[in-house]
């Protein structure tokens, strides 16, 4: 619309939104890029490109979080953010069971607060019952990590009870 201006973060989410649906070019997330050449603006391209509804895309950004030693707080956000795009179900399905398979050496393997984010970032769609399963099998987790699967096995049931709801 002529005369209308967006603060940069607008023009970012809705370039994520063509990134989720597949149509933004790279040469045109760069060109954005160019345009607001920050530490944000890295960030968010980063997250436009973790949003691409590509099962290789999706392996590499979840690669790329789980490194350690490989990217900043804000750059493994950028890339969980991306990979958890919308309507990407299917997609994040083949990283279920790694999420679970990997939680204790993530916990041990990464800085606190990049494990934090990794395992709030990760944790599976809808899937409580993997989670609940997963308490019960390591119950001498650390406090911490085991708080943290709990918190997803409670917002995945609380995910699952309002879809039910609803249909």
């Amino acid at each position: 619309m002529a005369g209308l201006e967006g603060s940069v973060d607008l023009t970012w989410l809705a370039w994520e939104s063509l990134s989720t649906q597949g149509t933004a070019t790279d040469a045109e997330l760069d060109a954005v890029l160019a345009t607001d050449d920050t530490a944000a603006g890295r960030v968010a391209r980063l997250r436009c490109w973790a949003a691409r509804p590509s099962a290789e895309v999706k392996a590499e950004a979840w690669r790329r979080a789980h490194t350690a030693g490989g990217e900043t707080n804000e750059n493994v956000d950028a890339l969980l953010a991306g990979f958890n795009a919308a309507g990407q179900a299917g997609l994040r399905a083949p990283w279920r069971e790694p999420y679970f398979d990997s939680l204790l050496s993530v916990w041990h393997d990464h800085p606190i607060e990049i494990a934090m984010r990794l395992v709030r970032g990760g944790f599976p769609d809808d899937d409580h019952v993997a989670g609940a399963d997963w308490l019960a099998a390591n119950p001498a987790a650390p406090a911490t990590l085991r708080r943290l699967v709990k918190e997803g096995v409670h917002e995945a049931e609380v995910a699952v009870r309002a879809r039910s709801a609803r249909a």
